[in-house]
């Protein structure tokens, strides 16, 4: 009988190898759009408004996916579970449009000026105070994952869902230790 030729081996993937090598196995993967800020760092945005991005040092960068013959599309990052990294989102606005939307989204209201929540919850026939800083950390968070493509999303772009809520949820937990004086 014939012995049949040993299939070749498998050539070893060179992102596996620098991602165990570098990152120790353990990784975090996010995508975006890859800027500079400091010669130490990068900042990576999540879109092309680059009005929304996190700075990660240089050296906590494990491996960078590009697609340079596209670059409407974002790069995928892995970098070190250990990072320290910097968010940041901005926004620009008129005063009198930041009073309207703190009166009608009342995030980090407190108990004692929580007007709007009480009132609402008295025009709905009692019930609990709603908290509507939660209340829209939640439905921003559930836009932000239905615009990423819901549960089968990309993990990158999860993760960036993921940041907004938390950076939400910190905006309203740091208005309740620290209420508007009124």
């Amino acid at each position: 009988m014939a012995q049949q030729p040993r299939p070749a081996s498998p050539a070893f993937n060179p992102l596996v190898h620098d991602l165990l090598a570098e990152g120790g196995g353990k990784v975090l993967v996010i995508g975006g759009f890859v800027g500079q800020t400091r010669d130490d760092q990068i900042r990576l945005y999540s879109d092309l408004t680059l009005r929304k991005y996190i700075e990660i040092a240089k050296a906590d960068i494990v491996r960078v996916v590009e697609t340079p013959d596209k670059p409407e599309q974002p790069s995928i990052v892995y970098f070190k579970i250990t990072a320290e990294l910097k968010y940041v989102q901005e926004a620009s606005f008129r005063a009198d449009q930041a009073v309207a939307a703190m009166v009608s989204i009342c995030c980090g209201c407190s108990a004692q000026s929580n007007a709007t929540g009480v009132a609402a919850a008295q025009n709905t026939g009692g019930g609990g105070i709603p908290n509507l800083c939660e209340m829209n950390c939640l439905s921003g968070a559930a836009n932000c994952l239905v615009q990423a493509g819901g549960p089968n999303a990309p993990s990158w772009r999860r993760l960036w869902c993921g940041f907004d809520y938390l950076m939400c949820r910190l905006g309203c937990f740091l208005g309740d230790l620290f209420p508007t004086p009124t």
